[in-house]
Order: structure tokens, then sequence, then C-alpha cells
């Protein structure tokens, strides 16, 4: 058996002898099968032999016939493939293989269908968004919103909660998944109520009867709260949803940052806001107050 260019190659004859013993027709009248080898270095010859194997780190390519370096990659796998055409290994009964974690998992397959960030279903991941960007209820990578402006942008999946923003949609808002919702059902696009929150009982989360918490709508004036989204008003003064005033220390009414802009005083630089108008240097750039100059613009530092 001879090398070339760091391959074993099986010479053909042998091949021919292993795919076609008996010679002639084989006394059957049948016709002799003629391997097929040509320019193949390896793979099947036609008749059930072999043109050749490739020596590691080759692998053969079977379509061309042609040994090709490729170094498979299984670091930090279990199973799925290895980037060579092989595999880095087979999960057991009852498990199945992650497609993102090329991990093996018990009872459940990962589902990362039309999905690119976020969970597979089984506790896996289906990839992580980049710098800048963030997971949407459905599994899409988009720009972070901004979850004050009063405006739906980003990921959220309605005005300013969903999505990447730290409040959940209550019932009646638009949702792309449970992860959405205070109540974390997701149905027809839409966040449905928890059934603890229409029970007409003071239920484990709510701070009043059936509103406030992480799972309920808001509540409204003067019942109980822990938080400003727990009142509708967003005023949670002494415990207590109140009227929104300019300093109550709550971002509500038209405000753009905390008790200043809009109705409120003008705001300091720095601070938030939707124009010009609501900042005490006149300018607003990038939705961030400065001191704008004749022109009206901002000046550089």
């Amino acid at each position: 058996m001879g090398r070339f260019n760091g391959f074993i190659l099986v010479p053909a004859f042998a091949a021919f002898v292993a795919g076609c013993s008996g010679g002639g027709d084989g006394g059957q009248g049948q016709p002799q099968c003629v391997p097929a080898c040509g320019e193949r270095q390896c793979g099947g010859d036609g008749c059930g032999g072999s043109c050749g194997e490739c020596e590691a780190p080759w692998w053969c390519e079977e379509e061309s016939g042609q040994c090709v370096e490729c170094v498979p990659d299984c670091e930090g796998k279990t199973c799925g493939e290895d980037g060579c055409g092989g595999t880095c290994g087979e999960c057991g009964e009852g498990w199945s293989c992650s497609p993102y974690l090329s991990k093996c998992v018990g009872g459940c397959s990962g589902d990362c269908t039309d999905r690119e960030c976020g969970d597979d279903g089984c506790g896996g991941s289906c990839g992580q968004c980049g710098a800048g960007d963030e997971c949407d209820g459905a599994g899409r990578c988009g720009p972070a919103a901004s979850c004050t402006d009063g405006q739906k942008n980003g990921t959220e999946s309605d005005v300013d909660c969903g999505g990447g923003c730290p409040d959940r949609c209550p019932a009646g808002k638009r949702c792309n998944g449970g992860t959405d919702c205070k109540s974390g059902k997701c149905e027809g696009g839409t966040c449905q109520e928890d059934l603890s929150c229409v029970d007409a009982q003071l239920s484990a989360g709510e701070t009043d009867v059936d509103c406030g918490g992480p799972r309920c709508s808001p509540c409204a004036l003067t019942k109980f709260c822990k938080e400003h989204p727990d009142c509708l008003t967003k005023a949670c003064v002494f415990g207590v949803c109140s009227a929104p005033t300019c300093g109550d220390g709550a971002l509500n009414q038209d405000e753009s940052d905390v008790d200043c802009g809009g109705v409120c005083e003008d705001c300091p630089d720095g601070k938030l806001c939707h124009g010009g108008d609501d900042c005490t240097g006149g300018g607003c750039e990038g939705g961030t107050c400065c001191s704008a100059n004749a022109c009206g613009e901002c000046t550089s530092t």
C-alpha cells in the first residue's frame, strides 16, 4: 500500500477483487463490475470497494472523492455537527441534541425555528444579540428601546413595555410572547389577564384587590401601592396611588424626565427631553438637554 501526499492509497486492483470477485461473468452470464476511480483519491469505487482512505487530519469529500484538510470543531460540544461532515457525538435514548448548545438535553428538543436569540424552550439559548441590540419576545434582535419616551420603538411589544423594557405589559396591550406580559400570558398578540387578578380577592403579589404587583394591571386612584408602576398614574405616594404632580419623584404626566419637562419646570442639562422646550438651556440633542448657542445648537465641549 503506497502513500500520496499524506494519504493512504488502496490499490485499485484490491478494490476490484473486493467488489467484483469471481472474474469474467462469474459463470452466471452477468457482466463484471469495473471500478471507476479515475482521479478519485478516496471514497467508493462504484463496485462496493474503495478508491483509498485519507490519513488524519485529512477527510474524504465523498462527492469529489478528494482528500481535503478540515479540522473538526467539537470544543464544548457533546453532540451535533463537527464542521467537517462528521458528528461530535450522539445523544442516548430519552435525550436530544440542543441545536444551539450542541449538548444533550433530557426529554426536550430545543426549538430555534425563526429565532435568533432567547430561550430555546429547553433551558438553552438560541443565540445572543450583539452590542447595542436586545432580544424581543419573538426571539429577534433589534435596537435597544427607550422605555420612557412614550413611543413604541426598539423591541418593545407596546409603548414602553415588553421586549427589553423592565416593565411588562398589562392586559390588553400588544405582545409577542408571554415574557412581554405581566400575567405571562400572550394570546393572539394581546396580553391576557391573570385569573387571580379578576377574582375580587387580594391575592399574593397584588398591592390592592385585583390590581398592582408584578402580574395585575395598575391600580386606580386611592388604591394601595408599593411602587410607582403599581398605579395608573405612575405616582405611588406614601403607599397610595395619587394624582401625578411635579414633585412625586415619578416619571408621569408628559414629563420628559422625572419631575421636569413637559408641564413641569424645564430640565437641567443632562436630563432627558423631547425637545428644546423641555430644557433650561434651550437645547435637546439625542434626547438629552444641553445648552444651545445663538444658532440653537448645543455648544461643543
